[in-house]
């Protein structure tokens, strides 16, 4: 991590208290215990769904903090998380109605928690470019460690101040995640994105060499209102940056598109390995090399030819999107989360039934907290170096199995047994489902995908207490609804080893006419790996089929 600024360790602090002040939804088994106590009159289901919903809107409300990333910038979305739970949370101590509490607990506070992982992960994206799974695990035990101190926690306040008085100290520590969020300085890579700025530089080619001669070269800058300025520069072309397949002979004219005229940069070895042609824009969508017949600018109008390049761009995103990898990685999280959803929900309600009491279930829960830790941070450390998907998928099929077998855990041993294998075949998924996504999508759109993973993940968090509430209804009896978590534990398994055998082609595909960065430090090291595995044959099929700007 020797490239690694030291400012970014300062926001992968920031990223861990966040996610540790902002993650109340693991005690909302505690809350919800403490909801049916202080509404006996209200039907079971419709405080499950209270609490379904709360612990769904942490990521269904994800895609709002990706907007508000890309408008402004990660610390403005973390900030403003702070901001929302504290009001969340501090309305919700004074409300009577229950059906208010789904307004105020868990809309305005589910919100403010999505928030606050949406900004925290993506930022460390862009503070740890092509180390994002060892960050993502050691920011991500931030939420480890809420899992187990705040069901504890949260019943002694619920004891202590009852539920109205536990609402205001669960918003109060949630405001501290504001706090961390002012730490998280904005990068050039988030300042950089907030305007669109192209450059056509036009170089008259010597009758020889066109790269060794100076020329003069004349600037045009496309902005966003489509107006121009003409500048007029001097500067000499780097010789090595460009292929000999870019060379052109004849009048034809070489025009470089770019994010500024100043010096071209290094050439990179990246991009050689995947080829270049004339006419084909290549690697990154910043390096792009186009032909025209004549000494001049094209007749047609410049701002056409944006038009096309931005019509073009955004089709590459929908198919990048709508591909099979991305969607498996989407259902996956969605059948993960509606199973953990339902096992935090009814799991301490469960142990209360087999005889343990409401602190004694707290504590038990909270010992998933512990292995949820290291199950991050080990799995963060082992992203880099093993399949991501292989492992991502085993640890869903191994907890599915053992979810299953809850029924005979009678004991206090077994009790803490389950929690804390739960706490480790699950903990570590975070850290790998954003690396996976990242590796899938590219880094560029890992705000927006991370937003439609986490609209997924949210759906299961919705969907998944009322349908355990149903399987335990109709067979009236707990360990029914810990079946259909398994279930759902065994479908993640299946999607997310399926995700292995279509990542390659995808994601080479995303390099080349996706990834936007001005270096090869914005290429994670599974893309590396990927992109030099290639064989030429498939190289050169990649570079036929990408059509002519």
């Amino acid at each position: 991590m020797s490239d690694v600024t030291p400012w970014a360790w300062v926001v992968l602090a920031a990223s861990f208290g966040s996610m540790f002040f902002n993650s109340a939804f693991f005690a909302v088994g505690v809350i919800h215990i403490a909801l049916i106590e202080k509404y006996p009159d209200v039907d079971v289901g419709t405080i499950a769904w209270l609490g379904s919903l709360y612990s769904s809107m942490f990521a269904l409300t994800v895609f709002v903090g990706s907007i508000v990333i890309n408008l402004f910038n990660a610390r403005t979305c973390v900030m403003l998380s702070g901001v929302l739970t504290l009001v969340g949370f501090t309305l919700s101590s004074f409300v009577t109605d229950i059906k208010l509490l789904f307004f105020t607990y868990s809309l305005i506070a589910g919100s403010g928690q999505a928030m606050s992982f949406a900004g925290s992960m993506v930022i460390i994206g862009y503070y740890f470019k092509g180390k994002t799974g060892i960050a993502t695990g050691i920011a991500t035990s931030g939420s480890g460690l809420c899992t187990f101190v705040f069901p504890p926690l949260t019943q002694y306040f619920v004891d202590t101040y009852g539920l109205s008085g536990a609402f205001l100290f669960l918003g109060g520590l949630g405001f501290q995640s504001a706090v961390c969020g002012s730490l998280m300085r904005p990068t050039k890579f988030e300042k950089r994105s907030k305007s669109f700025s192209v450059n056509i530089c036009r170089r008259q080619p010597p009758k020889k060499n066109p790269v060794d001669k100076k020329g003069d070269i004349s600037c045009y800058d496309i902005v966003s209102n489509k107006s121009f300025s003409l500048n007029n520069i001097n500067q000499q072309f780097r010789k090595n940056h460009l292929d000999d397949k870019t060379a052109e002979s004849g009048s034809n004219k070489l025009l470089y598109l770019s994010s500024s005229c100043g010096q071209l940069p290094k050439k990179n070895p990246l991009e050689n390995s995947v080829g270049m042609s004339p006419g084909y824009a290549i690697g990154s969508s910043k390096t792009l090399f186009l032909n025209s017949s004549k000494g001049k600018l094209p007749k047609k109008d410049p701002v056409d030819k944006q038009d096309q390049m931005s019509s073009r761009f955004l089709t590459e995103k929908v198919i990048l999107f709508t591909s099979a990898p991305t969607w498996l990685l989407f259902m996956s999280s969605a059948a993960f989360h509606m199973a953990l959803s339902t096992v935090f929900l009814f799991l301490p309600d469960y142990f209360k039934h087999l005889g343990s009491s409401s602190q004694e279930s707290a504590f038990i829960l909270s010992i998933a907290g512990i292995t949820g830790i290291f199950s991050r941070v080990l799995l963060g450390f082992l992203a880099s170096t093993v399949d991501t998907a292989v492992v991502y998928g085993s640890t869903f099929g191994i907890m599915g199995v053992i979810t299953f077998f809850v029924k005979f855990m009678n004991s206090l041993g077994s009790k803490i047994a389950y929690t804390a294998l739960l706490g480790f075949y699950t903990g570590g998924s975070w850290a790998l489902q954003y690396t996976l996504l990242v590796t899938i999508v590219g880094l560029k759109n890992a705000s927006t995908g991370y937003g439609i993973m986490m609209f997924f993940s949210g759906m299961g968090y919705l969907l998944g207490p009322p349908f355990g509430e149903m399987m335990v209804v109709w067979f009236n009896d707990y360990y029914y609804a810990f079946v259909f978590a398994g279930l759902c534990f065994l479908v993640a398994a299946g999607t997310g080893l399926l995700i292995r055998p279509k990542i390659n082609k995808q994601h080479v595909l995303s390099v080349i006419n996706i990834e936007d960065s001005e270096n090869e430090n914005f290429i994670t090291e599974p893309e590396k790996q990927i992109i030099t595995s290639l064989s030429e044959e498939t190289l050169n099929l990649l570079n036929k089929k990408i059509s002519p700007v």
